[in-house]
């Protein structure tokens, strides 16, 4: 199941366009995001039969392992890791990212109200 998911679910570089004044980077970004993406995923077509993963499986959004513990400064904390596309503006993302905290903040659970700028 792991290598289907890998093979359906990936960023790959289809190379370049150039002219006289432009230079473009051409991706297929074909990467899945959503519970529902995953659940139309095919997994497997036997004839004119078609076998989506949301037919063999439940597809939740979650952690993969809940038995980390991640403390900034000694303190209970939520890590979230951001990947930036290289068809992204890195420093679009970072003002994008921090627009979006207050959002993040009051969606999380927290044991006190002590929050840490980013």
């Amino acid at each position: 199941m792991q290598a289907i998911l890998a093979n359906n679910n990936y960023l790959s570089a289809l190379g370049e366009t150039k002219g006289s004044m432009v230079s473009v980077n051409l991706v297929a970004n074909t990467d899945l995001r959503t519970p529902d993406e995953f659940r139309q995923m095919v997994v497997k077509t036997d004839g004119g039969t078609i076998v989506r993963l949301g037919d063999i499986a439940d597809v939740e959004l979650g952690a993969e392992d809940y038995d980390q513990d991640v403390r900034f400064n000694g303190i209970a904390a939520t890590f979230m890791g951001i990947y930036v596309l290289p068809t992204s503006n890195t420093l679009d993302v970072i003002k994008r990212v921090r627009d979006e905290i207050p959002e993040i903040r009051s969606q999380l659970a927290s044991r006190d109200d002590r929050w840490h700028s980013i």
